[in-house]
């Protein structure tokens, strides 16, 4: 059995949430996602493929890469873009495409659950991926 543990999530600032929102990082490649945030320095897509703000020959998966990303998380946070929830919580989500609807709950878990294979990689989850 996986512990899931309330925690205290980061949230977009509300007047800030419409600019921060960002289609998922994966559905789109690095020239897509530095033409979208182009004129959005709040745009989520500076954390999750930070690539955008290096030079264009960079790889997407190079430590320079995640480094950037974490600068970015800490400036999002740092300048009050995304605010720490004040209680742990668990979320719940639900996303829904055409007719395919999708809930969950989001939460912490152990590093150990993980390890042990009680958690699939969001990767392994779905035969297409």
């Amino acid at each position: 059995m996986v512990s899931l543990q309330p925690l205290a999530g980061l949230r977009p600032r509300p007047d800030l949430a419409q600019a921060l929102a960002a289609v998922p990082y994966d559905v789109l490649d690095t020239a897509t996602a530095r033409e979208l945030a182009r004129d959005n320095p709040h745009c989520f897509l500076r954390i999750s493929r930070s690539e955008l703000e290096l030079d264009p020959n960079t790889d997407p998966y190079s430590p320079a890469v995640y480094d950037h990303a974490r600068e970015n998380l800490r400036k999002f946070v740092r300048e009050g873009y995304l605010q720490e929830e004040k209680q742990p919580s668990l979320y719940i989500y639900r996303l829904q495409m055409g007719e395919q609807i999708q809930t969950g709950v989001m939460g912490g878990v152990t590093v150990d659950d993980y390890n042990a294979g009680r958690i699939k990689i969001h990767e392994k989850t779905r035969p297409d991926k």
